[in-house]
């Protein structure tokens, strides 16, 4: 199970980082992060920052597991913010 959410975070960040950022996509981006419940902003900008999930999970006194689910759902939320229509597409066909 672990390795399943590693490799779907792996996934996430890795769409994430080959495709540039259009300068219209960093204001969804501050607003997506705004929006965030606390420790999920934190958890997913620390994150962004280069720590790891174990690091992170260490230093806030959090199962590894519990930090690895919140960044995988950062992302995939993230993802709906940047392609809402990719979103409905998905929703309907699910």
């Amino acid at each position: 199970m672990m390795r399943r959410i590693v490799t779907k975070l792996q996934m996430a960040a890795d769409v994430a980082e080959d495709r540039p950022m259009p300068q219209s996509d960093e204001a969804i981006v501050i607003r997506f992060v705004d929006e965030l419940p606390e420790p999920q902003r934190e958890i997913f900008l620390r994150h962004r920052q280069g720590e790891t999930f174990r690091e992170i999970a260490a230093s806030m006194n959090l199962g590894p597991k519990v930090v690895l689910t919140s960044i995988a759902k950062s992302y995939s939320h993230l993802r709906m913010f940047l392609m809402p229509d990719d979103a409905d597409e998905a929703r309907a066909s699910g």
